[in-house]
């Protein structure tokens, strides 16, 4: 799934990687983010396993929400979490998602957590196939958040993780790496770079 995704990045002209990236790849529906790795890493999963159920922390604007949608084509339910109203500047964000969303036809459920992810995603009961986690930057948010995404994460199903080595000391991955061996057990890494800034990695649930 992830075997060439150097290949994929140096193919759209990423050069600094901590330099802002133009992308030039029509197929892909944004033009210019500080990496390209998260988007790419879902839209490799959503394609290779057609999730019908995503939960997305931190939507911004709608950004990484259209590349699943774009990639899956089978998404039928969406939960949605981010400070659409409680920031003043994510203001008009969840307006330009909700767009990314008409723009493909979506007739499934769409469901908006309003406000911090540590309190408004353990109200959820569902599971999900798919769940992105582009939240906080703080280590124990980024903790608690994994604690509350992995038992809603469906058997085969995948969590992808931004923002790895967004700082120095590459410390939301020692977060990443300390859950996914404490749940060693219950789930692989199937991809992690920290080479690549700002990182991202890949867990699969697997029981």
């Amino acid at each position: 799934m992830f075997e060439d995704i150097n290949d994929e990045i140096d193919s759209i002209g990423a050069q600094d990687p901590r330099a802002p990236i133009a992308l030039h790849r029509p197929d892909l529906p944004f033009k210019k983010l500080d990496s390209p790795y998260y988007r790419i890493a879902l839209r490799r999963v959503a394609a290779a396993t057609r999730p019908r159920s995503y939960l997305e922390i931190g939507v911004k604007e709608g950004g990484s929400l259209a590349v699943v949608l774009d990639a899956s084509g089978a998404v039928d339910r969406l939960v949605l979490c981010d400070f659409f109203t409680i920031n003043e500047k994510k203001q008009g964000h969840r307006d330009r998602a909700e767009t990314e969303i008409s723009r493909r036809g979506f007739a499934g459920s769409v469901s908006w957590l309003d406000g911090s992810s540590t309190a408004t995603v353990p109200t959820l009961t569902e599971s999900f196939d798919l769940i992105g986690v582009d939240g906080s930057h703080r280590r124990s948010i980024l903790a608690q958040d994994l604690r509350n995404v992995f038992p809603l994460l469906d058997i085969g199903g995948h969590i992808v993780v931004d923002d790895l080595s967004l700082f120095e000391d590459h410390r939301l991955a020692q977060v990443f790496d300390e859950f996914a061996d404490t749940h060693k057990d219950q789930c692989t890494v199937v991809y992690r770079t920290t080479a690549a800034w700002p990182g991202v990695g890949v867990i699969r649930r697997d029981a």
